[in-house]
């Protein structure tokens, strides 16, 4: 293979503390960097030749929103008298049940994961969806360098979702919260006929719902839900199989894996079988969920730490064949895929690993 070289046409810095992690993301022409409090865009134009002089080149930023649909339940009556000293420290150390105290929200909210809408769903630019970790969803979208919410989608959680809306001890209130809040989001990567997307939320008590949104973001529907037996989800994945079925990939902290293959009826979400991809509680949660189209199987990409799992599986769920190597001693931060959707890259500090899959499931460095 020949040698490349590598040009740096122009650097930006932005200020990251020692306490947390920067996760980058590329929605074209956006760079987005995703801090714990603010998302940083750096969006570029197609004429490089103007960007070592600032030109063409546009910097924002979002603060991280503190809505969440648990606001009201978790200023419960109850919590004005005595509580057990263990359920005061899960109020202290458990985000999601922060909102019942304003400026702690205010102090310890942050930015748990954003995801881009589809390219085509608006004609002159795109939805930013925006999920933060006490369990709010909300909606943004650029006007000129300002970043505005176009829908909150909270009070509409607030009214689908059955709850008790005055509990009186403790467990009440963390049965309600976990049915509001949500814990992981995720975009469908197709538009529907009508010109409409489907937008999915795991809640924390396992409760997948399913949302139809049109380009004009005014009334999202509920389309469906599928109760599941994960709970606190920490990635979804939504990965087509034709027009009207697909699989959405979750994982949990405790590191489990399971596929949902679904199908989109007129009547809502059916739930056709649960696919166990990774039954092992090892902890080791994942933190990406790719996949490659490869003739008429789904070829599953995930990291377990330092760890790279590849699994072939078909249309019914079922594992044809797996593949599970030890990258390195870093743990794997990330997995990119080159444009023409055969090669990724696994990336893991401070080494970048190139690797190959092909049409017969084979992987080579």
């Amino acid at each position: 293979m020949a040698e490349e070289t590598y040009f740096e046409l122009t650097k930006r810095t932005t200020t990251v503390t020692k306490n947390e992690i920067a996760h980058l993301s590329w929605h074209n022409p956006m760079l987005t960097v995703r801090k714990n409090k603010r998302l940083n865009f750096l969006e570029y134009s197609y004429n490089l030749e103007c960007l070592d002089r600032n030109l063409d080149f546009l910097e924002s930023s979002l603060v991280c929103p503190t809505t969440s649909p648990a606001t009201e339940v978790c200023k419960a009556d109850f919590l004005k008298s005595e509580m057990k000293n263990a359920d005061f420290t899960d109020m202290l150390l458990d985000s999601a049940f922060w909102p019942h105290n304003e400026a702690l929200t205010q102090e310890m909210t942050g930015i748990t994961m954003c995801k881009w809408s589809p390219q085509e769903f608006l004609r002159s630019s795109s939805i930013v969806a925006v999920l933060n970790n006490i369990g709010g969803v909300e909606f943004f979208i650029k006007d000129k360098i300002v970043w505005k919410s176009i829908l909150n989608l909270s009070p509409y959680i607030i009214k689908v979702l059955e709850h008790n809306k005055k509990p009186e001890c403790f467990e009440e209130l963390k049965e309600s919260v976990y049915i509001l809040e949500t814990s992981a989001i995720c975009w469908a990567p197709e538009l529907n006929s009508d010109g409409s997307c489907c937008f999915v939320t795991a809640q924390k008590n396992g409760t997948l719902l399913f949302w139809q949104l049109f380009s004009t973001m005014d009334e999202p529907q509920l389309i469906g839900y599928v109760a599941t037996n994960m709970e606190d989800m920490s990635v979804i994945r939504w990965i087509p199989k034709s027009s009207d079925t697909f699989f959405i990939i979750g994982t949990n902290l405790l590191g489990q894996i399971f596929a949902y293959d679904l199908k989109l009826e007129n009547s809502g979400i059916k739930l056709i079988k649960t696919c166990c991809l990774w039954s092992h509680k090892d902890r080791m949660a994942a933190v990406a969920l790719k996949y490659l189209k490869i003739n008429d199987k789904t070829i599953f990409i995930t990291s377990k730490h330092r760890h790279l799992l590849v699994q072939a599986i078909d249309n019914d769920g079922n594992i044809v064949s797996q593949y599970l190597n030890n990258i390195n001693d870093h743990r794997i931060s990330d997995i990119v895929y080159t444009s023409d959707d055969r090669n990724k890259s696994t990336t893991s500090e401070p080494d970048t690993l190139c690797w190959a899959v092909n049409a017969n499931n084979k992987q080579s460095s």
